[in-house]
Protein backbone atom coordinates (compact mmCIF):
# COMPACT_ATOMS: atom_id res chain seq x y z
CA UNK A 1 0.00 0.00 0.00
CA UNK A 2 1.17 3.66 -1.30
CA UNK A 3 2.11 5.80 2.04
CA UNK A 4 -0.03 8.90 2.27
CA UNK A 5 1.89 12.12 1.51
CA UNK A 6 -0.08 13.94 4.55
CA UNK A 7 -0.96 13.02 7.65
CA UNK A 8 -2.31 14.29 11.01
CA UNK A 9 -0.29 15.15 14.32
CA UNK A 10 -2.84 13.53 16.34
CA UNK A 11 -1.45 15.30 19.41
CA UNK A 12 -0.23 18.79 18.32
CA UNK A 13 -3.71 18.60 16.00
CA UNK A 14 -6.05 18.34 18.82
CA UNK A 15 -4.05 20.76 21.21
CA UNK A 16 -4.06 23.41 18.13
CA UNK A 17 -7.84 22.84 17.56
CA UNK A 18 -8.82 23.40 21.34
CA UNK A 19 -6.36 26.24 21.75
CA UNK A 20 -7.97 28.53 19.00
CA UNK A 21 -11.05 27.14 19.60
CA UNK A 22 -10.48 28.77 23.09
CA UNK A 23 -8.86 32.24 21.73
CA UNK A 24 -11.57 32.89 19.73
CA UNK A 25 -14.17 32.45 21.98
CA UNK A 26 -12.39 34.87 24.51
CA UNK A 27 -11.47 37.40 22.04
CA UNK A 28 -7.85 37.13 22.09
CA UNK A 29 -6.03 38.37 19.53
CA UNK A 30 -6.48 38.75 16.43
CA UNK A 31 -9.92 37.89 17.21
CA UNK A 32 -10.64 40.78 19.19
CA UNK A 33 -11.62 42.66 16.27
CA UNK A 34 -13.22 39.82 13.87
CA UNK A 35 -15.98 40.22 12.25
CA UNK A 36 -17.52 37.08 10.65
CA UNK A 37 -17.81 37.90 6.94
CA UNK A 38 -20.04 39.02 5.61
CA UNK A 39 -20.59 41.20 8.49
CA UNK A 40 -23.59 43.85 6.61
CA UNK A 41 -26.11 42.50 4.30
CA UNK A 42 -27.58 44.75 1.37
CA UNK A 43 -30.33 47.93 3.10
CA UNK A 44 -33.56 46.37 1.05
CA UNK A 45 -32.31 42.70 1.31
CA UNK A 46 -35.34 40.80 3.81
CA UNK A 47 -32.94 39.45 6.51
CA UNK A 48 -34.31 35.52 6.91
CA UNK A 49 -35.40 35.43 3.17
CA UNK A 50 -34.91 32.96 0.84
CA UNK A 51 -33.46 35.93 -1.30
CA UNK A 52 -30.71 36.03 1.69
CA UNK A 53 -29.71 32.54 0.97
CA UNK A 54 -29.62 33.20 -2.73
CA UNK A 55 -27.37 36.32 -2.26
CA UNK A 56 -24.87 34.51 -0.04
CA UNK A 57 -24.99 32.10 -3.09
CA UNK A 58 -23.70 34.05 -5.75
CA UNK A 59 -21.43 35.73 -2.84
CA UNK A 60 -19.78 32.64 -3.00
CA UNK A 61 -18.05 33.43 -6.44
CA UNK A 62 -16.03 36.36 -4.45
CA UNK A 63 -14.24 33.67 -2.01
CA UNK A 64 -11.52 32.63 -3.37
CA UNK A 65 -7.72 33.48 -4.14
CA UNK A 66 -6.40 37.18 -4.77
CA UNK A 67 -9.89 38.39 -3.99
CA UNK A 68 -10.48 41.01 -0.60
CA UNK A 69 -13.70 38.78 0.12
CA UNK A 70 -14.43 41.25 2.76
CA UNK A 71 -14.56 44.58 0.62
CA UNK A 72 -15.79 42.19 -2.13
CA UNK A 73 -19.16 41.63 -0.20
CA UNK A 74 -19.65 45.07 0.90
CA UNK A 75 -19.52 45.99 -3.07
CA UNK A 76 -21.98 43.04 -3.83
CA UNK A 77 -24.44 45.37 -1.25
CA UNK A 78 -24.17 47.94 -3.41
CA UNK A 79 -25.16 45.78 -6.59
CA UNK A 80 -28.11 44.22 -5.16
CA UNK A 81 -29.70 47.18 -3.69
CA UNK A 82 -29.25 49.12 -6.97
CA UNK A 83 -29.86 46.04 -8.91
CA UNK A 84 -31.76 43.54 -7.53
CA UNK A 85 -32.80 41.61 -10.97
CA UNK A 86 -29.82 40.27 -10.96
CA UNK A 87 -30.20 38.30 -8.18
CA UNK A 88 -33.51 36.70 -9.28
CA UNK A 89 -33.05 33.43 -10.93
CA UNK A 90 -36.07 33.47 -12.82
CA UNK A 91 -34.27 36.34 -14.33
CA UNK A 92 -31.68 34.03 -16.52
CA UNK A 93 -34.22 32.01 -18.36
CA UNK A 94 -33.70 33.56 -21.25
CA UNK A 95 -31.83 32.13 -24.37
CA UNK A 96 -29.68 33.85 -27.83
CA UNK A 97 -28.92 37.41 -27.79
CA UNK A 98 -31.60 38.08 -24.90
CA UNK A 99 -28.62 36.34 -22.90
CA UNK A 100 -26.07 37.93 -24.55
CA UNK A 101 -27.02 41.26 -23.50
CA UNK A 102 -28.03 40.47 -20.39
CA UNK A 103 -24.41 39.28 -19.49
CA UNK A 104 -22.90 42.14 -21.51
CA UNK A 105 -24.67 44.33 -18.89
CA UNK A 106 -23.74 42.43 -16.12
CA UNK A 107 -20.31 42.76 -17.03
CA UNK A 108 -20.53 46.57 -17.02
CA UNK A 109 -21.94 46.28 -13.73
CA UNK A 110 -19.75 44.33 -11.98
CA UNK A 111 -16.42 46.60 -12.95
CA UNK A 112 -18.27 49.57 -12.13
CA UNK A 113 -18.64 48.49 -8.73
CA UNK A 114 -15.18 47.05 -8.51
CA UNK A 115 -15.83 43.66 -9.02
CA UNK A 116 -14.12 42.67 -12.45
CA UNK A 117 -11.44 40.08 -11.25
CA UNK A 118 -12.19 37.20 -13.59
CA UNK A 119 -15.43 39.09 -13.97
CA UNK A 120 -15.98 36.88 -17.46
CA UNK A 121 -16.10 33.29 -15.50
CA UNK A 122 -18.30 34.86 -13.04
CA UNK A 123 -21.00 35.75 -14.95
CA UNK A 124 -20.66 32.47 -16.28
CA UNK A 125 -20.88 31.04 -13.24
CA UNK A 126 -23.81 33.20 -12.00
CA UNK A 127 -25.81 33.04 -14.65
CA UNK A 128 -25.35 28.79 -15.26
CA UNK A 129 -26.22 28.66 -11.08
CA UNK A 130 -29.13 30.82 -10.52
CA UNK A 131 -30.85 29.62 -14.10
CA UNK A 132 -30.14 25.86 -12.00
CA UNK A 133 -32.02 26.90 -9.42
CA UNK A 134 -35.03 28.25 -11.23
CA UNK A 135 -35.27 25.51 -13.39
CA UNK A 136 -35.14 22.81 -10.76
CA UNK A 137 -35.39 24.26 -7.48
CA UNK A 138 -38.10 26.64 -7.50
CA UNK A 139 -35.74 29.61 -7.72
CA UNK A 140 -34.39 28.39 -3.95
CA UNK A 141 -31.22 27.15 -2.50
CA UNK A 142 -32.67 26.04 1.31
CA UNK A 143 -34.37 22.90 -0.96
CA UNK A 144 -31.51 21.54 -1.46
CA UNK A 145 -30.53 21.64 2.05
CA UNK A 146 -34.27 20.66 3.14
CA UNK A 147 -33.49 17.10 0.86
CA UNK A 148 -29.62 16.60 1.98
CA UNK A 149 -29.59 14.36 5.04
CA UNK A 150 -25.85 14.99 5.53
CA UNK A 151 -23.11 16.47 3.93
CA UNK A 152 -21.62 14.06 1.92
CA UNK A 153 -25.11 14.06 0.10
CA UNK A 154 -24.68 18.04 -0.09
CA UNK A 155 -21.32 17.40 -1.99
CA UNK A 156 -23.36 15.33 -4.46
CA UNK A 157 -25.98 17.90 -5.04
CA UNK A 158 -23.68 20.57 -5.39
CA UNK A 159 -20.80 18.99 -7.61
CA UNK A 160 -21.97 15.77 -9.71
CA UNK A 161 -23.38 16.61 -12.97
CA UNK A 162 -21.71 19.90 -13.11
CA UNK A 163 -21.69 21.86 -16.30
CA UNK A 164 -24.93 20.40 -17.68
CA UNK A 165 -27.58 22.49 -17.63
CA UNK A 166 -30.54 19.60 -18.17
CA UNK A 167 -29.51 18.35 -14.79
CA UNK A 168 -30.50 19.29 -11.28
CA UNK A 169 -27.29 18.88 -9.78
CA UNK A 170 -24.07 20.30 -10.13
CA UNK A 171 -23.04 23.61 -9.84
CA UNK A 172 -20.25 25.52 -11.01
CA UNK A 173 -17.27 26.95 -8.84
CA UNK A 174 -18.86 25.15 -5.85
CA UNK A 175 -16.42 22.04 -4.55
CA UNK A 176 -16.00 20.69 -0.97
CA UNK A 177 -14.41 24.11 0.04
CA UNK A 178 -17.40 26.18 -1.15
CA UNK A 179 -20.15 23.71 0.24
CA UNK A 180 -19.03 24.12 3.51
CA UNK A 181 -18.70 27.71 3.13
CA UNK A 182 -21.90 27.89 1.87
CA UNK A 183 -23.11 25.76 5.18
CA UNK A 184 -21.26 28.05 7.37
CA UNK A 185 -22.54 31.40 5.71
CA UNK A 186 -26.10 30.05 6.56
CA UNK A 187 -26.06 28.63 9.83
CA UNK A 188 -24.91 31.78 10.52
CA UNK A 189 -27.61 33.38 8.85
CA UNK A 190 -29.78 31.15 11.23
CA UNK A 191 -31.53 29.52 7.64
CA UNK A 192 -30.89 25.93 7.95
CA UNK A 193 -30.39 23.70 10.67
CA UNK A 194 -26.76 23.14 11.76
CA UNK A 195 -25.22 20.29 9.93
CA UNK A 196 -22.10 18.64 11.31
CA UNK A 197 -19.54 19.35 8.39
CA UNK A 198 -15.46 19.98 7.85
CA UNK A 199 -14.69 23.52 8.21
CA UNK A 200 -13.96 25.22 4.38
CA UNK A 201 -10.16 24.53 3.92
CA UNK A 202 -8.36 26.46 2.00
CA UNK A 203 -5.12 28.28 2.04
CA UNK A 204 -5.69 30.34 5.16
CA UNK A 205 -6.71 26.91 6.81
CA UNK A 206 -3.61 24.37 5.93
CA UNK A 207 -1.42 26.86 5.63
CA UNK A 208 -1.94 27.45 9.85
CA UNK A 209 -1.82 23.55 10.26
CA UNK A 210 0.79 23.27 8.44
CA UNK A 211 2.92 25.74 10.08
CA UNK A 212 2.23 24.36 13.63
CA UNK A 213 3.03 20.53 12.18
CA UNK A 214 -0.77 19.81 12.89
CA UNK A 215 -0.63 18.21 8.84
CA UNK A 216 2.65 16.82 8.58
CA UNK A 217 4.22 16.09 4.66
CA UNK A 218 6.10 12.52 4.68
CA UNK A 219 9.25 15.00 4.95
CA UNK A 220 9.07 18.21 6.95
CA UNK A 221 11.76 21.18 5.58
CA UNK A 222 12.24 23.83 2.82
CA UNK A 223 10.99 23.19 -0.26
CA UNK A 224 8.23 20.83 1.17
CA UNK A 225 4.73 21.31 -0.64
CA UNK A 226 0.93 20.76 0.27
CA UNK A 227 -0.33 20.39 -2.57
CA UNK A 228 -4.08 21.80 -2.32
CA UNK A 229 -6.61 18.77 -3.43
CA UNK A 230 -3.95 16.46 -2.13
CA UNK A 231 -3.74 18.12 1.26
CA UNK A 232 -7.35 18.74 1.67
CA UNK A 233 -9.34 15.49 2.36
CA UNK A 234 -6.85 14.99 5.24
CA UNK A 235 -7.63 18.67 6.79
CA UNK A 236 -11.43 17.95 6.28
CA UNK A 237 -10.68 14.15 8.34
CA UNK A 238 -8.64 16.72 11.42
CA UNK A 239 -11.75 19.09 11.38
CA UNK A 240 -14.28 16.32 11.96
CA UNK A 241 -12.26 14.33 14.14
CA UNK A 242 -11.67 16.84 16.39
CA UNK A 243 -14.43 19.77 16.39
CA UNK A 244 -17.11 17.98 18.43
CA UNK A 245 -19.76 20.40 17.53
CA UNK A 246 -20.75 22.17 14.93
CA UNK A 247 -20.10 25.37 16.70
CA UNK A 248 -16.56 24.08 17.14
CA UNK A 249 -16.40 23.74 13.21
CA UNK A 250 -17.37 26.92 12.64
CA UNK A 251 -15.05 28.72 15.47
CA UNK A 252 -12.44 26.70 14.18
CA UNK A 253 -12.61 27.99 10.99
CA UNK A 254 -13.29 31.63 12.04
CA UNK A 255 -9.76 31.27 14.05
CA UNK A 256 -7.32 29.66 11.23
CA UNK A 257 -9.18 32.64 8.94
CA UNK A 258 -8.55 35.03 10.98
CA UNK A 259 -5.12 34.34 12.26
CA UNK A 260 -3.57 33.36 9.04
CA UNK A 261 -5.02 36.37 7.17
CA UNK A 262 -4.39 39.37 10.32
CA UNK A 263 -1.32 37.41 12.04
CA UNK A 264 0.58 34.74 9.06
CA UNK A 265 0.18 37.17 6.38
CA UNK A 266 2.15 39.50 8.04
CA UNK A 267 4.86 37.18 9.38
CA UNK A 268 8.76 37.85 8.25
CA UNK A 269 9.42 34.97 6.98
CA UNK A 270 6.42 35.04 4.56
CA UNK A 271 7.07 38.64 3.49
CA UNK A 272 7.08 37.77 -0.89
CA UNK A 273 7.64 39.92 -4.21
CA UNK A 274 7.08 38.79 -7.36
CA UNK A 275 8.09 39.06 -10.90
CA UNK A 276 5.60 40.28 -12.22
CA UNK A 277 2.16 37.94 -12.99
CA UNK A 278 2.83 35.53 -15.14
CA UNK A 279 0.08 32.77 -13.82
CA UNK A 280 1.66 29.53 -13.29
CA UNK A 281 4.93 30.74 -14.03
CA UNK A 282 5.38 34.05 -11.78
CA UNK A 283 8.23 33.75 -9.69
CA UNK A 284 8.05 34.36 -6.20
CA UNK A 285 10.88 36.03 -4.18
CA UNK A 286 11.27 36.11 -0.35
CA UNK A 287 11.88 39.34 1.21
CA UNK A 288 15.21 40.46 2.66
CA UNK A 289 14.66 39.74 6.78
CA UNK A 290 16.08 42.65 8.82
CA UNK A 291 15.10 43.18 12.32
CA UNK A 292 14.65 47.02 12.31
CA UNK A 293 13.02 47.78 15.76
CA UNK A 294 9.71 48.59 14.03
CA UNK A 295 9.72 45.25 12.80
CA UNK A 296 10.45 43.80 16.27
CA UNK A 297 7.80 45.85 17.90
CA UNK A 298 5.11 44.12 15.09
CA UNK A 299 6.49 41.04 15.58
CA UNK A 300 5.96 40.96 19.05
CA UNK A 301 2.22 42.71 18.23
CA UNK A 302 1.24 39.87 16.12
CA UNK A 303 3.68 36.36 16.02
CA UNK A 304 3.80 37.54 19.89
CA UNK A 305 0.29 37.21 20.87
CA UNK A 306 -0.86 34.41 19.21
CA UNK A 307 -2.01 31.51 21.30
CA UNK A 308 -0.33 28.74 19.04
CA UNK A 309 3.28 30.74 18.91
CA UNK A 310 4.96 27.82 20.74
CA UNK A 311 4.34 25.25 18.31
CA UNK A 312 4.62 27.35 15.33
CA UNK A 313 7.43 26.27 13.44
CA UNK A 314 7.16 26.87 9.69
CA UNK A 315 7.37 29.73 7.21
CA UNK A 316 4.56 29.08 4.20
CA UNK A 317 4.00 32.15 2.26
CA UNK A 318 0.46 32.58 0.33
CA UNK A 319 2.00 33.79 -2.71
CA UNK A 320 2.86 30.26 -3.47
CA UNK A 321 -0.50 29.00 -3.45
CA UNK A 322 -1.61 32.17 -5.28
CA UNK A 323 0.86 32.38 -7.68
CA UNK A 324 2.23 28.88 -8.43
CA UNK A 325 -0.57 26.70 -7.17
CA UNK A 326 1.14 25.01 -3.80
CA UNK A 327 1.55 26.25 -0.88
CA UNK A 328 5.41 25.77 0.11
CA UNK A 329 7.57 25.72 3.00
CA UNK A 330 9.93 28.49 2.95
CA UNK A 331 12.16 27.53 5.97
CA UNK A 332 11.83 27.88 9.74
CA UNK A 333 9.57 30.53 10.81
CA UNK A 334 12.34 33.34 11.99
CA UNK A 335 12.10 35.52 15.06
CA UNK A 336 14.24 38.61 16.41
CA UNK A 337 17.46 37.96 18.30
CA UNK A 338 17.71 38.41 22.15
CA UNK A 339 19.72 41.23 22.22
CA UNK A 340 16.46 42.87 20.06
CA UNK A 341 13.91 41.37 22.43
CA UNK A 342 15.53 42.82 25.47
CA UNK A 343 15.00 46.55 24.09
CA UNK A 344 11.25 45.74 24.54
CA UNK A 345 8.57 46.14 27.04
CA UNK A 346 7.77 42.28 26.46
CA UNK A 347 5.22 42.11 29.11
CA UNK A 348 2.94 44.96 27.69
CA UNK A 349 2.71 43.48 24.30
CA UNK A 350 2.54 40.06 25.81
CA UNK A 351 -0.57 41.22 28.20
CA UNK A 352 -3.27 39.32 26.57
CA UNK A 353 -1.83 35.76 26.02
CA UNK A 354 -3.47 33.12 27.91
CA UNK A 355 -1.63 32.18 31.41
CA UNK A 356 0.10 28.43 30.75
CA UNK A 357 -2.13 25.63 30.15
CA UNK A 358 -1.97 23.02 32.46
CA UNK A 359 -1.21 19.33 31.28
CA UNK A 360 -3.49 15.96 31.32
CA UNK A 361 -3.89 12.70 29.59
CA UNK A 362 -6.69 11.72 27.93
CA UNK A 363 -7.59 9.07 25.62
CA UNK A 364 -10.25 9.29 22.95
CA UNK A 365 -11.97 6.81 21.52
CA UNK A 366 -9.47 5.33 19.10
CA UNK A 367 -7.30 4.26 21.61
CA UNK A 368 -4.16 6.48 21.07
CA UNK A 369 -3.18 8.48 23.45
CA UNK A 370 -3.20 12.30 23.44
CA UNK A 371 -2.18 15.67 25.94
CA UNK A 372 -4.88 17.89 26.34
CA UNK A 373 -4.73 21.60 27.90
CA UNK A 374 -7.22 22.85 29.75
Amino acid sequence: MTQPRYVINHERAEWVVRTLIDAWRRKLPPFDHAEPVPARLPRTLIPGSVQHAVWLLVGLLYMRGRIDSAQAFLRLCKVYDEHPWMFDPQTFMLHGFRLMNLRARMHKILKENGLGFNVRETVRFWNFNLKKLARFWDSNPLLIFDKARNYEELCETFMNGKGDPSSPTGFMGLRHKMVSMFLYFLINAKLVKPLMHPGPVDTHNIRVMASTESLLALEMGPGTRYEFYEVSPVARELYLKYCATVDDVIDFSNALWYLSRDFCSVSQGNGSSTSGYRGRATEVFAKRLSWPMERVDRYYSTCGQCSVESVCRWSLPSARQYNNGFLEIRGERPRPHNEQILLLDVPRVLASRPPEPEERKLVLRDKFQVTLFD
